[in-house]
């Protein structure tokens, strides 16, 4: 999948796998980007649009995800990149 948008709690994403529900716990991993070391993170679903034309569970979906867990040391980098603090 990939990222559209992000913040300091959560992310946006486009997956190709529609069988992920609201509710449920992924874990997911986010390359490294512009100033932001690729990091693992769990994180609830939290948001789920179906885009036009589903055909099957391959389908892409867009998804909102909250960040739950990420590693201690990652933590702070991410807030630094959205929060700027």
């Amino acid at each position: 999948g990939r990222a559209f948008e992000g913040s300091a709690g959560g992310s946006g994403l486009v997956i190709e796998n529609a069988t992920l529900v609201p509710g449920q716990t992924v874990l997911l991993h986010f390359a490294a980007s512009e100033g932001l070391p690729s990091f693992n993170a769990l994180c609830e679903i939290v948001g789920k649009k179906f885009v036009k034309d589903i055909r099957d569970a391959k389908s892409p979906v867009q998804y909102n995800v909250r960040f739950v867990k990420m590693d201690s040391r990652t933590e702070p980098k991410v807030q630094k990149y959205f929060l700027g603090n």
